[in-house]
Formats: structure tokens, C-alpha cells, sequence
């Protein structure tokens, strides 16, 4: 089973973002979360620590923060999200020949949290990489992210099986945009 590092500025499943700054690992320019780094909640008030999981990369005797892993925040349902570009990944062996005992709770642990997702793609030929957009679901919640260079997005959604409703489109960077994607790719393209 293969697992993304998350790195400063990743999201969580919460709408908050990892605060990481400590290692002196990067992938793709931004630092490589580790364990007791800490990452914001849409629903709490603070920073909060994260538990890092990712046996087989450390640095001073700090695992990696994986996709997945928990934010010690009060409301409880903070997990953090490796970034849609993540590049570096660790790999647990989840066959009957594994050993050691950090891959056994490394997979406990992974096959505990109740992953959904949705991508969405844009059939557009010009590169959309960084354009901002935010998935309503039926629940009421939201989930923002961010097109990736292929013009495609994914949302996690962990212990939630709540449909997406609607896919805004932020214009510039404003979080607060409204209106159908259509209206506000037209706001975009227009500028």
C-alpha cells in the first residue's frame, strides 16, 4: 500500500491546513510534515498537533505525517490530506511475509479511517493548475481545493459517504465567490 507524505500548506479534512516547518525534507518545495507539527481546524479555534504514522521516513526521531493522520484537535474529526501533487510516498508491505510491527499498525490504522473521495476534471486544453474551488456536500459541509497541472481535483472525505451537491469555482482569491462553476469560470476567463 503506498501512502502520500503531507507537507506544509495540506489540507485537512476540517478545512484547515498543515503548519510544518521544521524538517529539512522538501517535496516539491514545501517542508515535509512531522510528527508534533501542528495544522488548523475549520471547527476548532487554534493549532493542534498532528500524530505522524509514517514509520520508514523521520527525521531527529520524528516520523512523517501520512495522509490520514489524526490532528489532536477537540472536535475529534480532524484527519490531514497529502496534497493532490504530493511526490513522495512511503510504501507499507501489506502481505502475509510483513514483519515488522510498525507495518501492522500502520495498515490497522489505515484500514480503520473510512476513506471516500471525488475527483472532478476540466475538459479545458490550458493548464488550471492552482485554480481554487470548494465541494458542497449534502451534509453542509464544504472541502476546498485545488486543480492539479492535469486540470483535476480530489476531495477526501474520511468516515463521511455524503453525496457532493454542487462544485464552486473560486474566482481569484476570493474564498467567499458564489454563483454556479459556470458563472464563475466566465468570471475567471473574463478576469
Amino acid at each position: 500500500m503506498r501512502l502520500a507524505l503531507v507537507r506544509h500548506g495540506d489540507p485537512t479534512t476540517t478545512r484547515g491546513f498543515v503548519i510544518a516547518l521544521s524538517s529539512t525534507m522538501f517535496d516539491g518545495g514545501k517542508h515535509i510534515a512531522l510528527h508534533g507539527e501542528e495544522a488548523t481546524c475549520g471547527n476548532c479555534k487554534g493549532v493542534f498537533k498532528i500524530i505522524g504514522t509514517g514509520d520508514g521516513v523521520s527525521e531527529n526521531n520524528r516520523n512523517a505525517v501520512v495522509h490520514g493522520d489524526n490532528v489532536l484537535c477537540p472536535c475529534g474529526k480532524n484527519r490531514v490530506i497529502a496534497g493532490a501533487d504530493a511526490g513522495m510516498f512511503i510504501h507499507l508491505n501489506t502481505g502475509s511475509d510483513s514483519t515488522r510491527a510498525s507495518d501492522t499498525a500502520n495498515t490497522a490504522r489505515t484500514n480503520d479511517v473510512a476513506s471516500h473521495w471525488i475527483s472532478f476534471a476540466l475538459r479545458e486544453r490550458g493548464n488550471c493548475a492552482g485554480l481554487r474551488c470548494v465541494a458542497h456536500f449534502n451534509d453542509d459541509s464544504e472541502v476546498y481545493g485545488t486543480f492539479s497541472a492535469d486540470n483535476t481535483v480530489r476531495f477526501e472525505r474520511f468516515d463521511n459517504d455524503s453525496a457532493c451537491s454542487r462544485l464552486e469555482i473560486l474566482p481569484g482569491d476570493n474564498a467567499n465567490g458564489s454563483g454556479s462553476v459556470t458563472e464563475s469560470l466566465l468570471s475567471a476567463i473574463a478576469g
